[in-house]
């Protein structure tokens, strides 16, 4: 069988300069990849061949894996779906980041004005082979609805 990572998602949004802003300023991903492009209607099943898209890639730490793509249909625009759910279902995503500051990250994420769901908490959840795993735990929906929780492992 064949190795496999999961190297990015993209995320389909409203405005890719708010949400370049999101990711970058409140958690704190970088730029990596920032250009507009034809898309060719048949790859990904959204807008139609020859239409234009802004897709710009932030990257975490790490220079291979766990980049998050931001893409919005510009030419022509993808009508906004209006509000979001405000619970998680079938077919939504939820992410999980780690971080070394889970409250300083929240901190941010609250001056950005998006939907907080839980302020950090101390929570804990079993460990693979046995124990427990201590964690600091937050959630919040990004401008566009989707579902991010970041966690900030403490010491055994």
């Amino acid at each position: 069988m064949a190795d496999t990572i999961v190297r990015r998602t993209t995320l389909v949004v409203r405005d890719i300069e708010k949400a370049v802003a999101f990711y970058r300023d409140a958690l704190g991903l970088s730029v990596y990849y920032d250009s507009e492009l034809e898309l060719s209607g048949r790859v990904m099943p959204i807008a139609r061949e020859g239409a234009k898209c802004h897709l710009v890639i932030m990257q975490a730490d790490d220079p291979w894996i766990g980049m998050i793509g931001l893409m919005q249909v510009t030419d022509p625009p993808e009508p906004d779906p209006g509000p979001y759910r405000q619970r998680l279902s079938i077919g939504d995503v939820a992410f999980v980041m780690a971080s070394d500051d889970a409250r300083g990250v929240f901190e941010r994420v609250r001056a950005s004005g998006v939907q907080l769901i839980a302020e950090p908490e101390l929570s804990t959840v079993p460990k693979p082979g046995g124990g427990e795993i201590r964690m600091i735990t937050s959630s919040f929906f990004d401008p566009d609805g989707y579902f991010i929780e970041v966690n900030q492992r403490l010491e055994d």
